[in-house]
């Protein structure tokens, strides 16, 4: 009785090995049959900069294709332009580390300092924060801001 019960087993081991290897290898397959196509993002490089920016932590770009580049030694976020000339630098966060520009030109800067997202209008104003104030994020280094909703990770 012993012997056909180890023989079952085994099988059974077999059977369900065998399973979780065609699950390992059909996976990614039925992923792409079942998920839409998707094209590639339009790439293109930027020009060099030199705009003076001692430490450069995060890079976003605009939908007026100007690029926004927080720099944490210098305490502000450089603006430059397509070509890599430099705008303008908006001062304010401490140590910023993320940025995020939205379709309207509204900036949000995460400030590793405060731990707080700062809200700037395209100006450079600040209007608020997210969160309930100082110390709401941890490290706000990922900020995302597609049309007017903003996300960040903590």
């Amino acid at each position: 009785m012993s012997k056909i019960h180890n023989y079952i087993m085994l099988c059974l081991i077999l059977v369900i090995s065998c399973l979780i290897l065609l699950m390992f290898f059909l996976s990614p397959r039925l992923a792409a049959l079942l998920s839409p196509s998707v094209e590639s993002p339009e790439v293109a490089y930027l020009h060099r900069f030199t705009a003076g920016i001692g430490s450069p932590i995060r890079i976003a770009i605009g939908a007026d294709d100007n690029a926004y580049v927080t720099d944490n030694r210098n305490h502000r976020v450089s603006v430059l332009d397509a070509h890599g000339n430099l705008l303008r630098h908006i001062y304010g966060a401490n140590s910023p580390l993320g940025v995020a520009v939205d379709n309207k030109g509204w900036l949000y800067v995460g400030d590793k300092q405060t731990g707080s997202v700062f809200i700037l209008t395209p100006g450079g104003a600040h209007v608020g924060k997210l969160g309930d104030g100082d110390g709401q994020f941890t490290m706000p280094g990922d900020i995302a801001a597609p049309a007017r909703t903003v996300t960040t990770a903590p």
